[in-house]
């Protein structure tokens, strides 16, 4: 969970029940979007309760960008060096299918908020 910020200009405490499993499902979704049950409330109450999915989607999109660019480029290095094979092949093709598949989703979840 997130720490308190010191001068916090939250003053008003509201307090609700929730069944076990409506509870459980909260902290779930706080859990997968890192947030404190307040934070997530106040986004559920302005509308904005997914924003989240896309900073992951973006996050985990540059990484496997990164990621693949670092394979092109060892495989370019190997191809210069007369080391290619095709098993550096199948790999960056495996790389590329990834990032298609990760590039289709960001654009799924953005497009829908």
């Amino acid at each position: 969970m997130k720490k308190r910020a010191k001068n916090s200009e939250k003053g008003e405490i509201f307090c609700v029940r929730f069944t076990k499993k409506d509870r459980e499902y909260l902290d779930e979704k706080c859990g997968e979007a890192g947030l404190t049950a307040g934070e997530y409330l106040r986004r559920c109450m302005y509308n904005r309760p997914l924003d989240y999915v896309a900073v992951k989607q973006y996050n985990d999109l540059v990484y496997e960008v990164s990621r693949i660019g670092n394979n092109i480029n060892q495989i370019a290095h190997n191809a210069n060096c007369g080391y290619y094979n095709e098993a550096e092949s199948r790999r960056l093709l495996a790389n590329m299918r990834v990032l298609k598949e990760l590039v289709g989703k960001a654009a799924e979840k953005i497009g829908d908020h």
